[in-house]
């Protein structure tokens, strides 16, 4: 019948380092798209982490606002919560602001 013979449960150590990936999410406007009509590129849509369990975030949140046209924002420069390593290179672009595509008019 259903008898139930045999269960795993798998339990996180809180004092063990755990890896995950968390959502980058931007904050404010790049002065770069407000003033001069550049468009906000996010390279990286999640980034790889270690921490503690209980440090965990939910996401990481990035504040853009300061960026002009040609300006990127990478992992070393993010403010990561306290206990939270980066798993992946530092000097990956994570946001970066670039030109609008001007439509070149065809000359007659």
């Amino acid at each position: 019948g259903g008898d139930i013979r045999h269960v795993d449960f798998h339990a996180i150590s809180m004092d063990q380092m755990i890896e995950a990936e968390v959502p980058l999410e931007p904050v404010g406007t790049a002065v770069g798209v407000k003033t001069y009509g550049g468009l906000l590129e996010q390279s990286l849509r999640a980034l790889a982490i270690e921490c503690l369990p209980g440090d965990l975030p939910d996401r990481i949140t990035v504040d853009v606002s300061q960026l002009k046209i040609g300006d990127a924002i990478h992992v070393r420069e993010i403010q990561l919560p306290r206990g939270v390593t980066p798993k992946v290179q530092v000097d990956l672009t994570a946001f970066s602001v670039v030109a609008p595509v001007v439509e070149e008019e065809p000359v007659a």
